[in-house]
């Protein structure tokens, strides 16, 4: 078995321990031959970088997108988002000059953003990092496509009472990178004039979409450690 396979295991093995039984569904568009008019559901666009200013050997590729759906007063349905290689582009301001286009065709319904899960590919070494998420989102119905922003989240050492940057085992792999000792900071921003030629050039379908602008509130510290007590 590949360390890249190994790792992609791993990431999706810590998806199953914090999401439970998700839904996991392609990104929008993978195919060239997709159409923007076969979508039922809206689409929502939203470009991802991570970085790792604290050990910078070892710089995380985003992995998944994981989100939950409201099913009732207590009850959340988990929706995972695996990446693929047509959303990933040359990002010079990522430390890992990496970035990711997100396409989500997404059900009517609210949602929040639970997190950005990553990998860092270095020999015998797959660390693992964790970005948590609370971030609330409204989807209504009927089809279109809208640009949600963009994610930055930037890993530095962490300070005591901190949240970690990921889990703490495997403890080679993970103390190497800097995880436990590391904590994100994470920048929503409004990136709609550079990022909507992104994905009009890497995706034929929204070429000459209508590009509705829906940007996500700012990141909330307190809203996620809450989100975190509560699940």
């Amino acid at each position: 078995m590949t360390k890249r396979i190994f790792a992609a295991l791993c990431v999706a093995w810590l998806v199953a321990l914090t999401t439970g039984c998700a839904a996991i569904k392609p990104m929008a568009f993978k195919e060239p031959t997709e159409k923007l008019a076969d979508k039922k559901n809206p689409v929502y666009l939203l470009t991802v970088s991570m970085e790792n200013k604290y050990r910078t050997a070892f710089q995380p590729t985003l992995q998944s997108i994981v989100l939950a759906r409201k099913a009732g007063p207590d009850k959340w349905e988990p929706v995972t988002f695996f990446i693929d290689m047509e959303g990933r582009f040359i990002n010079d301001a990522s430390g890992s000059g990496v970035g990711f286009a997100a396409r989500m065709e997404l059900e009517p319904g609210e949602y929040e953003f639970r997190s950005l899960s990553g990998n860092s590919y270095s020999f015998l070494l797959n660390p693992m990092f964790v970005v948590p998420m609370a971030t609330p989102l409204t989807v209504g119905g009927g089809p279109g496509v809208y640009y949600l922003g963009n994610i930055r989240a930037s890993m530095r050492q962490r300070k005591e009472g901190e949240l970690p940057a990921g889990p703490g085992i495997p403890i080679i792999d993970q103390e190497s990178a800097g995880v436990p000792g590391g904590t994100f900071d994470v920048v929503i921003s409004d990136r709609q004039a550079t990022d909507e030629a992104i994905f009009r050039s890497k995706f034929p379908a929204l070429a000459s979409a209508p590009i509705r602008k829906a940007i996500l509130p700012r990141y909330d510290l307190g809203r996620v450690r809450q989100s975190m007590q509560t699940r």
